[in-house]
């Protein structure tokens, strides 16, 4: 491109599943009608996603002053394409089958409702911060909440669930009555539930300001058919995080101008499964990828 021109910042990402590195440039991008806007992006010199099919990553944070760079939904408002620097997001449970879900940018309709529930984001942060009042796992004869206050990351790019470890040991020994096994890694930093069989699904629910939401289908995910798990993974760090089973049962709004996160359950997400494909072979070197 002709009018494309490097920028003096350069980038480093690191992620749980890989990393990239490289440059910013900006240059005129071209939307629906020809309406023309600049768009700074990161053209990527150095890349390891072993398991990321993806071309490219959008990232949707919080705030962007402390990298001195607009984020995609901030440079979208500012060419006046949305009038407003929030956005939503929606998943679908057969990833790959063009259900997958949706990116909307801007308000929308689901959220024009009273009474949803939602939670303050933490300011002044670059990830999308609210505070839990505690979660539970329950099963048919078993229920084990905690009511502890946790600060977690609600991040769209997370296909687990990370939560703290003291949960870990209250539940450890329930394992046997939910037909699910845990497994360390190497580092004995990390503690994951693996569970096989679908019929004894325990259902995780989650206390937000009051209201509690519940993921029946917390680690259940179709990609072509065939059965695929996303497991909660519990960790010593300080580090806890709602990634894609949040996302599968909730459509979210990222709300920028008021400050919260707001959830509208999904009504199309809790399809039968296919059991005969519930239980598959579980390579340990890549539970922690």
């Amino acid at each position: 491109s002709s009018t494309c021109s490097k920028t003096i910042l350069s980038f480093h990402l690191k992620y749980e599943t890989g990393e990239g590195a490289g440059d910013f440039y900006t240059d005129n991008f071209y939307y629906i009608n020809n309406r023309e806007f600049k768009l700074v992006f990161g053209l990527a010199t150095q890349t390891y996603f072993p398991t990321n099919v993806a071309d490219g990553i959008i990232g949707l944070g919080h705030t962007y002053e402390s990298n001195n760079a607009m984020l995609f939904i901030h440079m979208i408002n500012a060419a006046g394409i949305s009038n407003s620097e929030s956005f939503s997001l929606k998943f679908g449970n057969n990833i790959g089958s063009g259900t997958s879900g949706k990116l909307i940018i801007g308000k929308h309709n689901d959220f024009s409702k009273s009474n949803l529930p939602s939670c303050p984001v933490k300011k002044e942060e670059d990830l999308w911060i609210c505070q839990l009042n505690g979660f539970g796992l329950k099963t048919s004869a078993n229920e084990i909440k905690t009511k502890n206050s946790y600060n977690v990351i609600f991040d769209t790019g997370t296909n687990n669930i990370f939560l703290p470890m003291d949960y870990f040991n209250q539940i450890d020994s329930q394992f046997p009555k939910i037909n699910c096994i845990s497994i360390t890694n190497e580092e004995q930093d990390k503690f994951q539930i693996i569970c096989r069989a679908i019929v004894e699904l325990p259902i995780f629910t989650f206390e937000i300001n009051g209201n509690t939401l519940v993921i029946p289908n917390y680690y259940a995910f179709t990609r072509n058919g065939q059965f695929y798990f996303s497991n909660v993974i519990f960790t010593k760090s300080e580090k806890y995080i709602i990634g894609t089973p949040f996302f599968l049962s909730y459509h979210t709004l990222f709300d920028k101008e008021n400050e919260k996160l707001v959830f509208y359950p999904e009504q199309n997400i809790n399809k039968q499964l296919n059991l005969e494909n519930s239980e598959k072979i579980i390579d340990k070197k890549n539970l922690f990828s």
